[in-house]
């Protein structure tokens, strides 16, 4: 197991972000957090931490959001890029600018602007299931990040999202309490634990022993981390790179099953539940009942537990997800081609939602749209946490292998839509 990220969530105020300086120590407040609770993860568990990342409030709280005026556009450019130079001189590589909570369709071209102004950043827009109009633009908006980022990589740090609470650790839906105090500093652990996952499906072998089996394979590495994190909150002293004294406040761990992209498929979450003899091939029959009895069990340990805390299923972040998005049609028999109904069926018992998902460029719009108000309808119904993340593949049409050039992703097959 490993840590993905140590996220710290903070709360800028308007006008901060015009401040250079004051900017540029807050952020530092934020770096030393995240630098110190590293070390004790990796020191105190002998974990390794590959992530730290920084989290802000919807943004129309603290950026110049609202009005489309010529100076208006510039003060924002200003803000980002002040940020982005904030965010640059304490090495901090991942920032979500946060969710925009009120969206409508004329928020969508500043956030075009903010995922293209930084690698470093990331956003998320909240759809509520009847916001047709917002679903068609976000899906329009999908394309051009496709279009205007190197590779298409941009939709790596955009999601449309819903019923998402703050605290989430895992971009590109994370965001802060927008009640957050400006002093405040809070902690969020989400974790990569594909190999764990395979330990434990495998301990079960079956259906009806999985929730101990998770239990015992999660519930003490699960406890050091939380201990260890809040000892460290109880002896945390004020920050030394600012004359403001910050407090920390835990937030939680997310405990999602979350798959690596180790050799083989020993990271794979898709690979782990393959073990269970109820279950031949990830999303044929028995998943939805292995799914269901992993989620409650591993959201049954007593740690305190924030954001997903399902199954995460990042089609290009897991192998053996990968390898049946793209399986031969003459193995059908034994390993159902997956599907993103299958995908948003399991979703419906654990958590997540759709994720890193590859399209082809020559996906309907409407199609998109209509997967995004599919999530946000079962997410509303459900009061479930659920996020959208597509990937359009440049010069890959529906059916043919993607090319994406990324340490952090797998190829496949673009899915279909229909």
């Amino acid at each position: 197991m490993r840590v993905r990220t140590v996220s710290v969530f903070m709360r800028l105020e308007k006008g901060d972000c015009l401040h250079a300086d004051r900017l540029t120590g807050l952020v530092a407040d934020a770096r030393d957090v995240l630098q110190q609770v590293t070390k004790i993860l990796q020191d105190q568990c002998d974990l390794e931490v590959q992530t730290q990342r920084l989290v802000f409030t919807d943004p129309s709280q603290y950026l110049h959001w609202k009005g489309g005026d010529e100076a208006g556009e510039d003060t924002l450019a200003q803000e980002l890029t002040n940020l982005n130079a904030a965010l640059e001189a304490a090495d901090i590589q991942f920032c979500s600018l946060g969710r925009v909570e009120t969206c409508s369709a004329a928020d969508l071209p500043k956030v075009l602007k903010v995922i293209q102004a930084s690698p470093r950043f990331n956003m998320s827009i909240n759809l509520l299931p009847d916001q047709v109009a917002l679903a068609r633009s976000a899906a329009q908006a999908v394309k051009t990040i496709a279009e205007q980022t190197e590779g298409g990589l941009g939709n790596f740090r955009f999601c449309v999202s819903s019923c998402c609470k703050p605290g989430l650790p895992f971009f590109p839906g994370a965001y802060a309490a927008g009640d957050m105090a400006v002093g405040v500093r809070g902690i969020a652990i989400g974790l990569e634990n594909g190999d764990l996952t395979n330990a434990a499906m495998k301990l079960a072998g079956s259906v009806q022993h999985v929730p101990h089996a998770v239990m015992e394979t999660f519930g003490g590495p699960l406890k050091q981390i939380e201990t260890a994190v809040l000892a460290y909150i109880a002896s945390a002293l004020p920050s030394s790179s600012s004359t403001a004294a910050v407090s920390v406040e835990y937030l939680g761990i997310d405990t999602s099953f979350n798959p690596s992209l180790d050799e083989g498929m020993t990271g794979s979450v898709a690979h782990a539940f393959e073990y269970l003899k109820e279950v031949k091939a990830l999303g044929g029959v028995g998943s939805l009942a292995a799914v269901a009895a992993a989620t409650t069990a591993i959201q049954s340990i007593p740690v305190k537990q924030v954001g997903y805390c399902g199954l995460m299923l990042p089609v290009c972040e897991d192998r053996r997800l990968a390898q049946l998005a793209e399986v031969d049609v003459s193995t059908l028999a034994t390993a159902p081609k997956l599907s993103v109904t299958q995908l948003l069926m399991l979703s419906s018992v654990c958590g997540v939602g759709i994720d890193t998902v590859p399209i082809g460029m020559d996906y309907d719009l409407d199609a998109l749209a209509s997967l995004f108000l599919d999530v946000a309808g079962l997410a509303a119904r459900w009061d479930k946490p659920l996020s959208c993340r597509v990937f359009p593949a440049p010069n890959v049409n529906t059916g043919e292998l993607t090319q994406f050039d990324s340490p952090y992703l797998v190829n496949t097959c673009a899915f279909s839509l229909l």
